[in-house]
């Protein structure tokens, strides 16, 4: 599964691609994480879609982290949120995740084998399936390609 993160603006600014791996007793979870840190203006210029460098930061200003203590703290806090994950699920992170949810009630595709499904998308619920708007009402889907129509 793949995930782009996006500013308000609509500029992505970093991707997430998640690898399942299915084992006998578990399942591995191979979590790759690119973020747009410095590119130069003609790097940006360069990439096919509306991007920026990350927004958290001025990193121009004096107390910006370096990228290894972006890193280090990134990589903390997502240590942390995988405990809060063990111990009380996904529904824990949901109102955070509905509040920065840069899709919500936008016309988006989800599509796989013998599927195409057009409609608003609504978020996530508790298992992590995609909630989908439709004419027929909310469905959920746990696999699919997903593509967003122009927001």
């Amino acid at each position: 599964a793949a995930s782009d993160v996006y500013k308000r603006q609509g500029r992505k600014f970093a991707g997430i691609l998640i690898n399942l791996a299915p084992k006998l007793q578990s399942t591995e979870v191979i979590v790759g994480i690119g973020i747009n840190w410095q590119l130069t203006d003609e790097q940006l210029d360069s990439i096919d879609q509306a991007v920026c460098n990350l927004p958290l930061f001025q990193l121009t200003n004096v107390n910006s982290p370096t990228r290894s203590q972006f890193i280090a703290q990134l990589a903390k806090q997502i240590d942390s949120n995988n405990q809060q994950f063990i111990e009380q699920g996904l529904s824990s992170f949901l109102p955070q995740w509905q509040q920065h949810d840069y899709l919500l009630n936008q016309q988006i595709s989800v599509n796989g084998e013998q599927l195409h499904e057009t409609g608003l998308y609504q978020g996530i619920n508790t298992q992590g399936e995609l909630l989908l708007k439709t004419s027929q009402g909310i469905k959920a889907f746990c696999s699919g390609e997903v593509s967003a129509k122009a927001v």
